[in-house]
């Protein structure tokens, strides 16, 4: 399976993402978050076709919406590439 990330919003602190994190998961028809569908900064929202979470910029204080688009392989050069 492939992944595509696609950061949606950049904020100072993971709390001010929170609620374009619900809007945007209630855009997508995503499922509530589990109990163990945490990271470190939020829920995490998912379906089989994307997840939908909060992660730190790496070597900064800044925090990213990022929706992460789950690719299905197509075609059978597609599948030929996993192997």
């Amino acid at each position: 399976m492939n992944i595509k990330c696609e950061v949606l919003a950049t904020a100072n602190t993971c709390e001010e993402l929170l609620d374009p994190q619900k809007r945007k998961a209630e855009e997508l028809h995503l499922l509530p978050p589990q109990q163990d569908l945490h990271n470190d900064w939020g829920p995490i929202f998912s379906d089989n076709t994307y997840d939908l979470r909060i992660d730190k910029k790496i070597g900064m204080e800044q925090y990213e919406l990022h929706l992460l688009h789950k690719l299905q392989p197509r075609g059978l050069i597609d599948r030929l590439r996993q192997r």
